[in-house]
């Protein structure tokens, strides 16, 4: 089958197989809960300008549901919004967007073969330097659709006590829709729809090792491009562990890999190794460590998360080379779980889906990325606090650019009484640019969006938001594009009528 045949089906492959879900499943924990909104916002800045605002009234109607799942064969998690805007003066500016998270993975023999499929559909920005944005209204040519479908078969099995063997292949197609027409951007020539080819091998030793396990891995990687460009990676490499207890780990390992990117700065292959260790404690703390050496230098990845009864505490720092491709794999619109643990079954009464802060944009870039990421969050009887905070940096190799990215959000959700909660939110994120041309030297951007909703009956829910928005991008190379869009702020208010089921 072509790459061009595959692509087409693809959608059809991973939709269908989602469809299976109740008929695969004959037995299990299953709730599906259809959802249907109804929103009236009024916006004193529709055209998202620095002078000359309009106001408007824009009327969202949003269906959807959420699917979560689990039995002997199969565990699934779908949320699915398909949004439609009209604006009762700017109707130029309606039309809908999709909004799906679906994950499915699948035994098909047991101890042997499994299949899973995921796909993704949301907003994005095209790109950093020009109008950010959060909420996918109005006319910011900034933003685009892009979904993403993967399948991935994979052999997985147990060899008794001697080792464990895991041998997956994924094929992932990525594809958006003609933001080159909206946003006249002369960088989205350079990006477009791709298709990624993937197969990995690791190999494990099992209990039988004792206290030095081994492991070995394999990985090929192919991004191809519909404007030609094809990145490949390749790497091979062995590890080798002392477990001194149950609590304590070190692990060495080395091998070898060998990229090619379109266009690139320095070398892209050669010998890798590092060194690192776990500590675990107690069942609710861990830490990781790794440190070591790749073609672009030294790479150092930390993890740390603790558990009270109260308070839940996570941190990682993560370096590597790094794709769009590998951003859609891994983008969570809706948290599968709450704070406490407990499944999210219901995405739209806890709040919009926001546009990521934290998407690469929409190109065929291979970057590297040192990525920080906290998040602190405590739940109290009647009251839950979080605040997070996160910083990414990446140096793209075709164009030479450095990009740091950072921001802070805050959430405090009060319930004032059974029916009645009150939630006040908060966003603060800046981006900040080097080695472009007339490229924009930094951009800030932040919102308030506090909230009360009101459980008018078990199955029914109203709500009013309010949206205070500061953004100031665009103030170097977004202006020369689009003068427009340079900087602009925003008053919304919006009530809300969900009827979930």
């Amino acid at each position: 089958m072509t790459i061009e045949r595959l692509k087409s089906t693809l959608p059809h492959l991973v939709l269908g197989a989602l469809a299976l879900v109740p008929s695969v499943a004959r037995a299990g924990d299953w709730h599906i809960i259809p959802r249907f909104q109804v929103e009236e916002t009024y916006t004193d800045n529709v055209l998202l300008h620095k002078s000359g605002e309009e106001g408007d009234l824009i009327t969202t109607v949003t269906p959807g549901f959420s699917l979560r799942g689990e039995s002997g064969r199969v565990k699934s998690n779908i949320d699915y919004n398909r949004q439609e805007r009209f604006f009762a003066d700017k109707s130029e500016f309606d039309g809908g967007n999709n909004q799906l998270q679906a994950d499915m993975a699948s035994t098909l023999v047991k101890n042997w073969l499994f299949f899973d499929t995921a796909s993704r559909m949301s907003q994005q920005n095209i790109d950093d330097r020009r109008n950010f944005s959060r909420i996918n209204r109005g006319n910011n040519a900034n933003l685009v659709d892009v979904t993403s479908y993967e399948v991935a078969p994979r052999i997985e099995h147990t060899f008794g006590s001697v080792a464990n063997m895991n041998l997956r292949y994924s094929h992932q197609t990525v594809t958006r829709n003609d933001a080159l027409s909206r946003s006249n951007n002369a960088l989205d020539v350079a990006a477009g729809d791709s298709d990624e080819d993937s197969f990995q091998l690791d190999v494990r030793s099992g209990p039988r090792a004792g206290h030095f396990p081994v492991g070995f891995s394999a990985q090929s990687r192919k991004v191809e491009y519909t404007n030609g460009r094809i990145n490949k990676f390749k790497s091979v490499s062995t590890d080798v562990s002392y477990v001194f207890s149950r609590a304590f780990r070190l692990t060495s390992r080395a091998g070898y890999e060998d990229n090619s990117f379109g266009l690139h700065r320095g070398a892209t292959n050669g010998a890798t190794w590092g060194v690192g260790g776990t500590w675990t404690p107690s069942d609710r703390t861990e830490l990781k460590a790794d440190w070591g050496d790749q073609f672009f230098g030294k790479s150092l990845n930390l993890t740390a998360t603790h558990r009270f009864r109260r308070l839940h505490f996570d941190f990682s720092y993560n370096t590597g080379a790094r794709t769009a491709n590998e951003f859609e794999r891994g983008l969570l619109l809706v948290p599968l779980f709450d704070a406490s643990g407990a499944p999210v079954f219901d995405p739209v009464t806890s709040g919009q889906i926001l546009i990521p802060s934290t998407s690469p944009g929409v190109l065929d870039e291979v970057f590297i990325e040192r990525r920080i990421s906290s998040q602190v969050v405590y739940a109290m009887r009647r009251t839950d606090l979080s605040a997070s905070y996160f910083q990414t940096a990446r140096e793209f190799q075709s164009d030479g650019r450095n990009e740091l990215t950072r921001g802070i959000a805050f959430n405090v959700n009060h319930r004032i009484r059974p029916r009645l909660r009150a939630n006040f939110g908060a966003e603060w994120r800046q981006n900040r640019e080097s080695k472009v041309v007339n490229s924009a030297s930094s951009g800030t951007y932040y919102s308030i969006f506090p909230s009360l909703s009101y459980d008018l009956g078990p199955h029914t829910t109203a709500a009013l938001r309010y949206n205070y928005v500061v953004n100031n991008h665009g103030d170097g190379f977004g202006t020369l594009l689009d003068p427009t869009q340079s900087a602009y702020t925003e008053n919304a208010i919006t009530a809300s009528l969900i009827l979930h089921l």
